[in-house]
């Protein structure tokens, strides 16, 4: 089997961005380097991979943060204090 290049674009999610739900500062500036080289692949016809991260059955509901965000946590996400969350996670 030959070798040739592949894109593998992981999570890029709007969540992630500004005003998403895990949003961070300036999330969205890799959007248009991101877009450049999806282009560049296609252009070239080489693969390209996308993968997005979902959490099946969690949805946000007024009184049900506490549990989204436990569930979030086994997942594997991540709160900063300054998002504000960290202060909703249940102790250890």
């Amino acid at each position: 089997m030959g070798r040739r290049p592949a894109l593998l674009v992981v999570d890029v999610q709007n969540d992630f961005c500004p005003g998403g739900s895990l949003g961070v500062p300036d999330g969205d500036a890799i959007i248009p380097r991101v877009n450049k080289t999806v282009a560049l692949f296609e252009r070239r016809g080489l693969p390209i991979r996308v993968l997005r991260d979902a959490i099946r059955g969690v949805d946000l509901k007024p009184g049900d943060s506490e549990m989204a965000i436990k569930e979030m946590r086994v997942h594997g996400a991540q709160f900063s204090e300054s998002r504000g969350l960290a202060s909703l996670l249940p102790k250890e």
